[in-house]
């Protein structure tokens, strides 16, 4: 069992200095925990501001010997920063180190406690607080429900807190744990809060308030109009046990509040339930008491932060720029608001189901930690689902998903408090697999919004969309990043909309969108090969915010795997012309890509005579060279490119663009990576030949190239290159100098760094076609133990494989194997499974091929014998079923040796 299985990756003194993980619904706001037991970056406003911090919300514990009244009290946060003696020097681009001034002086004025460890596994965060005079263990862990399919639960605005105290001491004790929590009703996300004083406070009260088993307090503002953009509320309470002595109250005056806390374990006075005067707020106070805890006992106490703040309105200067005309609304919602009226209801739902959202959440972040691939990919891939909780991603109140690259922060000059980029990039977006695989009716909204809203009538797809959607579309507009609309990204949503076609198994909505897809296909056709050449010529705007010509694998994979995946959607519709045509223009574009770009090393970009190779790379080594084959690696589509060159071409990026020490090499415009670290470049020019005006950002580390690679290489057999490249990126994203939970790019929690789960693919071989009912597994780590966690659009879970080879001491031992599918949520319907087999263990199951497969192999599903066929072919064992199966609970292949 790793340390990850038992407590999560570890961040403890200089190693959590910039460690911030970010809590909250998907697509509903979200507030950052830290290592010191703080609450930072509130950003549940509607507004992106990484700085964002409420004073005055905090924890705190006292202990008090019964006998002798000897009382220790510490606020739960670690006194020191470790920066401060450490030498500390940030990262560039980077402002997740640091620490808001009223928290210094916050830890500066009360007692605490001596230092804390932060155990983190995205959505867990564990933190220990140690104090030698404390005689309590106290741990804290904080989460908000995350689990794979179920978008309500998923999206709940709310934090819950769970606190663990053990008398690790000989005495009874009387135990007193103080929650505080500022009302920041009023707040606009950005306006300098002091102490309780903002301009954006007055009229701020708190109610008492008792949701099923939950009492606490509401936090309401009665200034604010009830349309107002900044109107809302907030549920601050506390989980009512049979143990537990609840005491409430408001308070303005950390000094009294404190002194009553410390000397007494009491409150003070609750002043009169009124609203605050213009420009200031009130803070509430719960206490919770346990009057004997006895040597070596434990006990739980657990609090819950939720918040309902609906008015979300477009605040972000679109792009490309459009004034949203007078009479026309810019509001756009929140989807939680559908569900919930106010922050005390999503307390209700939270209480009446406490248990089992813990249980589920527990249960995805289990099967992750606990399978047998390696640290760093589960590290990484976890830790990025946090994207979708920061202030990128947003579920609006018409049921779609939204995203912008990132949230500007330090490493955008050109804008601040909004998202950056907005919005739903098409080409950005390319590189995201996790949203797809982990809440795959959320990513289907967003191919419905390019295909129904975006995409214009001669079926050009804009890669920007703007909100709200009955504004004119941006079509026949130049729009920035790229100028025009950019050609990865319409064919990335070709291979966006077969992905979730296969994940989902539904043909209606397939259907529904064939229509305008084939509308888009078109399009494409008829502009980008109009000759039926099968290659791409001429300009190709592209996620380099620019666009290129000529012929280059960059775009030229993408359009290939596209041209399958188009081929594979017309058999599904039986548009046996549009099947035909693709599957010509495929064949001879990839003998013509590979024929013309293939170096002997790697694939150039040629442009043609005439053609600019401004923003190009020419004989340059590009990273992102084979975008496509990572997609057709990830769909099934098949070689689109000869193996053998994408191999070798793999080889030449880890040994031209990979660098273990960045010292010497200038990047610009921005630096991802200090000398002292490593990374991969986007582009070099290992034989010269650089342009005098070469790709944009070629001289970059991004992390979402980085991961693609990775996962790449795992695929195509370069495990250990893979592993590699993720533990170079990991060494970078620390904690030491960054956040794990925030790798930037253009702006901070970038959408890119979600090609992340790629790598989780890659080494599980893992593949569902929901419409054949075929599943696939090629374990690439650890094959002879192996376990994984995968998801489907119907139900997720983890697999298992072992391989057995007999004891030594057995007379004549005989290897054993068994392979399991156990389903956490929803089902699995199967008619095919098909498990690669490696040359070890093709010789182990060679020795029952005499005995007939069928003799050999028993499967058994829910505890019931199910007939099987089996067949050993080209290292790929096939079991199929006479007729669909569905899996509910689990699946079990025994094989059995005679």
């Amino acid at each position: 069992m790793t340390d990850a299985v038992k407590t999560g990756f570890k961040y403890a003194g200089k190693s959590a200095l910039a460690v911030a993980m970010p809590m909250g619904g998907v697509g509903a706001g979200s507030i950052a925990i830290c290592p010191d037991g703080s609450l930072r970056q509130w950003q549940i406003f509607n507004l992106v501001n990484h700085n964002a911090y409420i004073p005055h919300s905090f924890f705190a514990l006292r202990c008090e010997e019964t006998e002798t009244h000897r009382s220790v009290v510490r606020c739960l946060l670690q006194k020191r920063n470790p920066a401060d003696d450490s030498g500390f020097t940030p990262a560039p681009l980077v402002t997740d180190h640091i620490v808001p001034e009223q928290l210094s002086n916050l830890k500066q004025q009360l007692p605490c406690v001596t230092r804390t460890e932060f155990y983190g596994f995205y959505p867990f965060a564990r933190i220990l607080f140690l104090d030698e005079e404390l005689p309590l263990s106290v741990e804290l862990e904080a989460f908000s429900p995350l689990i794979p399919l179920d978008t309500k639960n998923s999206a709940l605005p709310c934090i819950i807190f769970r606190f663990s105290l053990k008398n690790r001491s000989a005495k009874y004790l009387i135990c007193s744990l103080l929650g505080t929590m500022q009302n920041a009703v009023g707040y606009d996300g950005h306006t300098p809060i002091d102490g309780v004083y903002s301009p954006c406070y007055g009229g701020n009260f708190n109610e008492q308030a008792e949701r099923q088993g939950f009492i606490g307090v509401m936090m309401k503002n009665n200034a604010l109009s009830p349309d107002d953009i900044r109107q809302g509320n907030m549920f601050w309470g506390v989980w009512q046990e049979d143990i537990l002595k609840i005491r409430l109250t408001s308070w303005d005056n950390l000094a009294e509040l404190w002194r009553d806390f410390a000397n007494s374990g009491s409150l003070p006075e609750t002043p009169p339930l009124m609203p605050t005067p213009r420009g200031k707020s009130v803070n509430s106070a719960i206490l919770a008491t346990i009057d004997s805890l006895e040597p070596h006992q434990s006990t739980e106490v657990w609090f819950l932060l939720s918040w309902y703040f609906p008015h979300r309105y477009v605040n972000w200067e679109q792009i490309p720029v459009v004034d949203i005309p007078s009479g026309v609304s810019s509001y756009l919602g929140n989807y939680y608001a559908t569900w919930f009226n106010d922050a005390g209801e999503v307390a209700e739902y939270v209480a009446r189901n406490k248990a089992e959202l813990r249980e589920s959440t527990r249960d995805f972040q289990r099967r992750m930690s606990s399978s047998s691939l390696p640290d760093v990919a589960k590290e990484r891939a976890s830790a990025q689902i946090s994207v979708l909780r920061s202030p990128t991603c947003f579920w609006a109140g018409d049921g779609n998903f939204y995203g912008f690259e990132g949230c500007c922060g330090a490493s955008t000059e050109h804008c601040q408090l909004q998202g950056c980029c907005p919005l739903n990039c098409t080409h950005v977006w390319n590189y995201e697999m996790t949203l797809a695989y982990l809440f795959p009716s959320l990513e289907r909204t967003m191919r419905e919004v390019e295909l129904l809203h975006q995409l214009d009538p001669k079926g050009e797809l804009p890669h920007r969309v703007i909100l709200p959607l009955t504004l004119p579309r941006p079509w026949d507009t130049d729009i920035g990043g790229p100028l025009h609309c950019a050609l990865d990204g319409m064919l990335g949503t070709i291979l966006k909309t077969y992905r979730e076609v296969i994940i989902s198994g539904d043909r209606n909505w397939l259907e529904s969108l064939w229509s305008p897809l084939t509308r888009l296909i078109r399009f494409i056709f008829t502009k980008f090969d109009p000759h039926k050449k099968g290659v791409i010529e001429g300009e190709q705007p592209n996620t380099y915010d620019t666009s290129i010509y000529g012929l280059n694998t960059f775009i030229g994979s993408l359009w290939l795997a596209g041209l399958r995946a188009v081929e594979e959607m017309a058999k599904l519709m039986n548009d046996h012309n549009l099947a035909e045509d693709s599957r010509s223009r495929f064949e001879k574009g990839r003998e013509h890509y590979d024929t013309e770009l293939w170096n002997g090393e790697y694939y150039e970009h040629h442009p043609l005579p005439g053609q600019s190779l401004t923003h190009g790379w020419g004989k340059g080594c590009h990273s992102d060279q084979l975008l496509g084959v990572w997609w057709a690696r990830l769909l099934r589509l098949g070689d689109i490119l000869p193996p053998e060159h994408v191999r070798q071409a793999l080889l030449s990026i880890l040994r031209y663009n990979f660098k273990p020490s960045l010292l010497g090499v200038e990047q610009s415009p921005r630096v991802f990576a200090t000398e002292d670290e490593g990374g991969l470049l986007n582009c070099t020019w290992p034989h010269g030949g650089r342009p005098e005006t070469p790709v944009l950002y070629c001289d970059e580390v991004w992390t979402g190239i980085e991961y693609e690679v990775s996962a790449l290489c795992i695929f195509e057999g370069l495990l250990e290159e893979g592993i590699k490249i993720l533990e170079t990126l990991h060494r970078r994203y620390n904690g030491t100098r960054r956040n794990p939970y925030n790798e930037i790019e253009c702006g901070d929690h970038y959408v890119r760094a979600l090609a992340s789960w790629s790598v989780i693919l890659a080494l599980s071989g893992f593949f569902y076609n929901a419409l054949s009912r075929e599943i696939y597994f090629q374990p690439r780590w650890s094959e002879e133990s192996f376990s994984a966690q995968f998801t489907t659009g119907s139900g997720w879970g983890s697999v298992q494989q072992t391989l057995h080879w007999g004891g030594q001491t057995t007379p004549n031992p005989q290897p054993s194997y068994s392979f399991a599918i156990d389903i956490s949520q929803g089902s699995l319907l199967l008619e095919t499974i098909h498990i690669f087999v490696s040359k070890k263990m093709t010789k182990v199951f060679a020795t029952g091929l005499h005995q007939g497969l069928q003799n050999t192999f028993e499967c058994l599903v829910d505890g019931e014998k199910q007939a099987i066929s089996c067949r050993l072919e080209n290292n790929w064992l096939t079991i199929d079923f006479p007729h669909p199966i569905s899996v509910i609970r689990n699946l079990k292949i025994l094989a059995h040796f005679k």
